[in-house]
């Protein structure tokens, strides 16, 4: 798997605004947020993709489970 190299810099202006709107949001920016917060342009990049798995679901809620079960298992998640 490829590693990405994080800075030791201080986020971007955009990224802190990114992090700001998810502690307001969430109460605390997610782990996954802050890490890539750390990479220049990568949370900026990702973040529309966070938005969309965040829209309304299709399928019904044990159907979308059931899904993500099945995900894990085909990648070798090993909860």
């Amino acid at each position: 798997m490829a590693r990405l190299e994080a800075t030791k810099r201080r986020p971007s202006a955009k990224a802190r605004l990114i992090l700001w709107a998810a502690r307001r949001r969430l109460g605390q920016a997610p782990a996954a947020m802050r890490i890539r917060a750390g990479l220049p342009g990568f949370l900026e990049a990702t973040t529309g993709m966070d938005r969309y798995f965040q829209k309304p679901r299709v399928l019904p809620p044990r159907i979308f489970r059931l899904a993500m079960l099945k995900t894990a298992a085909i990648v070798g998640c090993p909860f």
